[in-house]
């Protein structure tokens, strides 16, 4: 029986462990062909974590609840006994792996535990493209002085973090070019790209049932994304005044949550569409929300690889998304489905209804997409990447 006084082989740290990426690496981990491996995940204690927790434990994964401090900002070089308790969990481990969701939110720690132990190092870049993002608010000269103060130093203290990392990994070719872009040939040449995978044998049936009933001439947009500052749902919306006029019956389904909720309701008034959005909130029956969809769309303005992509896809549905970095490693334009420049109304609304009026398009993007993430996009894969450079960095 494994217990939380054994050491562990792999201690993974993470700030979000409600995201499809943790929860798949955990699953993985669990699934492995190696069982010997003692995994120990540390993270903030949150609903979505109590659902699996017992279950993951059951498979000899132990968890223990308690996150860093500051994802944007320098205030977790502050956060001493949160340090101090990943420092101790890594010194009795033979590998610790962090899960970056922010790009900065583990520097502190990654530098002390290279630092004061000798326990080799993994980072997974999750969303490294936002440092591109970072300056996208306009402000006064004098706050925008300060916040490019506050940027440097970020980047400063990443770099100094990244020279004790024994493996970087990004979740897509195009966010491990970025990386070099940023941070130089040097981190290059430790940056290996594994690309995030979902459980492909969900999505094998040929036919779903929906379970649900459908207005006729309705069509159905998705959606899945936090309502958040990242995902340009407000771009969505303006495309969706341009498309109504044409397809009044068509449906836009907005699942997900986030701190823009009020924001973005408010803003369908605003704009006259709110009857044709619908803000569903989290939901656990996405397989069947995505199964009733007639186009998938992911309005993004930065990504690292992003599930409900390969999700939709898998579902069997053409996708419109913005042409950023992971999504264009996902989506082949005219192929698979669109890609449209990030914050382009026009453009959203024009390859939408392009969509909408041709059902044999919609049909052979689908069929497409679903062999591409069939063929490239799947757990096992990512499952069996993982486990190399695990049992590569144990050695």
């Amino acid at each position: 029986m494994k217990s939380e006084t054994q050491s562990p082989d792999i201690l993974i740290y993470t700030e979000a462990p409600d995201t499809g990426g943790v929860t798949h690496v955990i699953d993985m981990l669990t699934k492995s062909a190696n069982q010997e491996w003692l995994v120990m995940l540390v993270c903030k204690g949150n609903r979505q974590l109590r659902t699996w927790e017992n279950a993951v434990a059951a498979r000899g994964v132990i968890v223990k609840t308690f996150a860093l401090r500051g994802k944007l900002d320098i205030t977790n070089w502050f956060d001493i006994p949160n340090i101090i308790k990943v420092v101790r969990e890594a010194r009795r481990a033979r590998l610790f792996h962090c899960h970056l969701h922010t790009p900065f939110s583990c520097s502190a720690a990654i530098t002390i535990v290279g630092i004061f132990t000798g326990t080799p190092i993994i980072v997974t870049e999750h969303y490294i493209t936002q440092i591109g993002h970072l300056r996208r608010r306009k402000l006064n000269p004098a706050m925008a002085a300060l916040r490019e103060v506050k940027i440097r130093f970020l980047l400063w203290t990443k770099r100094i973090s990244l020279k004790f990392v024994y493996r970087v990994i990004t979740v897509s070719a195009s966010n491990r070019e970025y990386m070099t872009r940023t941070f130089g040939k040097s981190i290059s040449e430790k940056t290996e790209v594994i690309r995030n995978g979902i459980e492909i044998d969900r999505y094998s049936a040929s036919e779903y049932e929906t379970g649900t009933v459908r207005i006729s001439g309705e069509f159905r947009v998705v959606t899945i994304a936090g309502l958040n500052n990242q995902k340009g749902h407000e771009y969505l919306f303006r495309a969706i005044v341009d498309i109504l006029p044409r397809f009044p019956a068509a449906k836009f389904l907005l699942v997900g949550d986030g701190h823009l909720r009020r924001y973005l309701e408010a803003m369908t008034f605003e704009l006259g569409i709110s009857n044709a959005v619908q803000f569903m909130g989290f939901r656990s029956d996405v397989q069947s929300i995505l199964r009733s969809a007639d186009i998938f769309v992911l309005p993004s303005l930065f990504e690292g690889l992003p599930l409900s992509l390969l999700e939709a896809m898998a579902a069997g549905k053409p996708v419109v998304a913005t042409d950023v970095d992971g999504t264009h490693d996902v989506v082949i334009d005219g192929a698979t489905g669109f890609l449209v420049p990030p914050k382009d109304p026009a453009a959203l609304s024009q390859r939408i209804a392009e969509l909408l009026a041709d059902s044999r398009m919609r049909e052979r993007f689908g069929q497409a997409g679903k062999e591409r993430v069939f063929a490239s996009f799947s757990d096992s894969r990512m499952t069996r990447e993982y486990s190399e450079l695990y049992e590569s960095a144990l050695a």
